[in-house]
């Protein structure tokens, strides 16, 4: 007889999750996902493919906390930016078709962009070297959250109302939505139907991917769909919120079972001739560097073992797409959690099944502290995480590898950011080159940690306005310090303290956010020294323009 009442009331779908497909690399596949193996936790559900063959197919956690749901082959997930590499799919079939290049200007099939993006082609928009802005961010600054409600006509009023690109086209490389925004209006002018439908006729039916759906509306019901978790209160797990309107730059559902159809037709294509050939073909910057970020996918090698891949998330979802073809093995992971660690796990398994020995990682002797561009108004910081050193960049944790002496680069093969620690000193620390998405270096000071001396915050106050947003700003002083905020009852910003780094730079940070450097501002001055306005800075919205109002 159970004398322990607790036990037997205890969840047991995670129990039900571990039911599939195990083989002689599961129990330490097994160890790898063991905090998510627990009852009433968001967790994970994983398909390992070697050689053509599922060697490993099993969940971790519970698809619905609630319902104490367990995870199957057929539960549905968001599977968020892995989608962009069936947009690029859809774009390779048509240019068979000749019903475009990849050599067209987006104008063509979206004329009410600006003129400014007659320069930019769909091979630009590809592999994310437009220098268009990410727009799915731009709600925050309007005091929404990123999830939040923006439909697509809302995301495309602002591109129309662009003035520049970040940088010229082909310059330099930033992950920004919007180009897979523009490229699904592209298929859905040539293709003659929504890109929803054209996958479902071109790429989901004849592979039988039978429960995958571009869906616009992710918050419609679906059957047999994992819930979302992100940590609420005290331990708890919420439901993830994400109204946007999607399409190719993230709209799409799948499960475990037609992922692994789409890997295995990944390793032996049988829809696009040349199909791998042409989505990894190498992406050059103008100064001759080459990228990872090809057309929806990411190539790289990482320890002698080539690695093609593409990562999706948003609130409450994350997934994995990875395939090693040196090793011919692939790892496809669906989250419905908020655990970062979910991108390690893939290189974890192919050390696993290869029997080689995962790297240490690299600990370097980078100085830890706050860095600032004065140049620019960018904000960056350097710590040390778990025996290796991290990157914080306006927003993006970007751990780091050593390429050289004095030469780093970020893990996260969809971001560009070579660093190079230079000889020169400041404050004892040494000054930072930084290459952010853009061919020229951009220097990057050592700052103190506590605020800068700012003579006269008064002359900060007041009102600013987007001409790009038609929002206004207002900067007020309380308690000596800077405050921003929406001229809004209604609305507030994430962030509303300005930490002053000298020189007209200031930044500010989420709450709950483990780094000070996610929004940076500097303010602009007229012939007279008089300030004119300022512009916000995110990694993948830089430039944001803000004008005083008198």
């Amino acid at each position: 007889m159970d004398t322990n009442p607790a036990a037997t009331d205890e969840p047991q779908g995670y129990r039900a999750s571990g039911k599939g497909i195990a083989g002689v690399h599961s129990p330490a596949i097994d160890a790898c996902f063991a905090a998510f193996d627990k009852p009433a936790t968001p967790g994970a559900n994983v398909a390992v493919i070697k050689a053509g063959a599922v060697i490993h197919r099993r969940g971790y956690g519970v698809a619905n906390i609630e319902n104490d749901t367990p995870f199957a082959a057929n539960t549905g997930s968001q599977i968020g930016s892995t989608t962009k590499q069936f947009c690029a799919t859809a774009i390779l079939m048509l240019e068979d078709r000749c019903l475009l290049s990849l050599t067209d200007s987006i104008r063509k099939f979206v004329p009410e962009m600006p003129a400014f993006m007659d320069a930019i082609t769909l091979r630009h928009l590809l592999s994310m070297t437009s220098g268009l802005p990410d727009g799915l961010l731009l709600p925050l600054f309007a005091g929404l959250p990123v999830g939040g409600n923006l439909t697509r006509a809302a995301h495309l009023a602002v591109l129309e109302r662009l003035g520049a690109p970040m940088f010229a086209p082909g310059a330099g490389m930033t992950y920004s939505n919007s180009n897979y925004l523009l490229l699904s209006l592209a298929v859905e002018c040539v293709g003659g139907q929504p890109l929803g439908d054209f996958l479902q006729e071109n790429i989901f039916a004849p592979l039988r991917m039978r429960d995958t759906a571009l869906l616009s509306d992710i918050t419609a019901a679906r059957q047999n769909k994992a819930a979302g978790y992100v940590p609420g209160p005290n331990g708890t797990q919420r439901h993830g919120a994400f109204a946007i309107e999607l399409c190719g730059d993230g709209g799409i559902v799948s499960t475990l079972d037609d992922m692994t159809k789409w890997l295995l037709h990944y390793r032996y294509p049988t829809l696009v001739p040349r199909f791998r050939d042409r989505l990894e073909s190498e992406t050059r910057l103008a100064d001759g560097r080459c990228i990872a970020y090809r057309l929806g996918i990411t190539s790289s090698v990482e320890q002698g073992r080539r690695r093609i891949a593409h990562g999706g998330g948003m609130p409450g979802y994350l997934c994995d797409f990875v395939y090693y073809p040196d090793d011919d093995l692939g790892v496809i992971v669906l989250a419905n959690g908020a655990d970062l660690s979910i991108f390690e796990k893939a290189d974890a398994i192919a050390h696993i099944v290869s029997g080689t020995n995962a790297p240490a990682p690299q600990i370097s002797d980078l100085p830890s502290g706050p860095y600032v561009s004065f140049t620019h108004g960018y904000a960056a910081a350097l710590k040390q995480e778990q025996g290796r050193t991290v990157l914080y960049l306006m927003g993006e944790r970007l751990p780091l590898h050593r390429t050289g002496t004095d030469t780093f680069e970020s893990v996260k093969d969809s971001v560009v950011c070579p660093l190079r620690v230079t000889s020169e000193m400041r404050n004892g620390r040494p000054l930072l080159e930084l290459q952010c998405g853009t061919v020229e270096p951009v220097v990057f000071e050592p700052t103190g940690e506590e605020a800068a001396s700012t003579t006269d915050l008064t002359e900060f106050t007041g009102r600013y306005r987007s001409p790009l947003l038609r929002e206004t700003h207002i900067i007020t002083i309380e308690n000596g310090e800077l405050r921003i905020g929406l001229d809004s009852t209604l609305r507030t910003l994430m962030w509303t303290g300005l930490m002053p780094h000298g020189r007209d730079v200031f930044s500010a940070t989420f709450a709950d956010e483990p780094d000070a450097t996610d929004i940076t501002l500097i303010f602009r001055r007229d012939e007279k020294g008089r300030i004119s306005g300022f512009a916000y800075n995110t990694f993948r919205t830089r430039g944001l323009v803000f004008e005083r109002q008198s």
